[in-house]
């Protein structure tokens, strides 16, 4: 009988030290993040993707052709370079259809959406490093030529969400 009392005691305690001191804490913790989650601009990560991302992938294309056209067969100096740019223009709208489910969805809030931006805009420049790494470390020679003209289509994913940063202030 005792220990059920002090045990009831203690908890009572115990909650009132969670409901004085905590809850405060805790609801001046999440009201100051969503404050600054409404107030965030595009990080400038992000924004340099913005501005110089396709003016990248075509220099990229285009240097390929001509080292293609060069070196390589004349099949693949012209195909590789223009099936890039046209997976890395097909990539940026399938990622901005999806982003924009998720921009209009009433469910998904701004913290999940922001968090499906980074993860997709981190994969799309990830896969690009990962890519052109591979083919510098560990392709075989004769196919070097096809992994660097096709590396950078995955950027395309990450222009879709960087353009897609801020759309979810639009809808929800």
């Amino acid at each position: 009988m005792y220990n059920k009392k002090l045990n009831r005691n203690h908890t009572r305690w115990l909650l009132r030290i969670i409901a004085s001191e905590f809850a405060p804490l805790m609801l001046k913790v999440i009201r100051t993040e969503k404050e600054y989650q409404l107030t965030q601009e595009k990080p400038s990560f992000m924004a340099l993707v913005d501005r110089w991302a396709v003016i990248f992938v075509i220099v990229w294309s285009l240097i390929s052709l001509s080292y293609g056209i060069a070196f390589q067969a004349i099949e693949f100096a012209i195909s590789i370079p223009l099936m890039t740019l046209f997976m890395f223009f097909m990539a940026r709208p399938m990622v901005m259809a999806v982003l924009y489910v998720q921009a209009i969805n009433k469910s998904c809030s701004l913290l999940i959406y922001k968090f499906f931006v980074y993860f997709c805009f981190t994969f799309g420049v990830l896969a690009f490093v990962i890519s052109v790494f591979n083919a510098v470390f560990m392709t075989e020679k004769e196919y070097v030529y096809h992994m660097l003209a096709a590396s950078p289509f995955p950027l395309g994913a990450a222009l879709g969400a960087s353009k897609m940063y801020d759309k979810k202030k639009a809808h929800g």
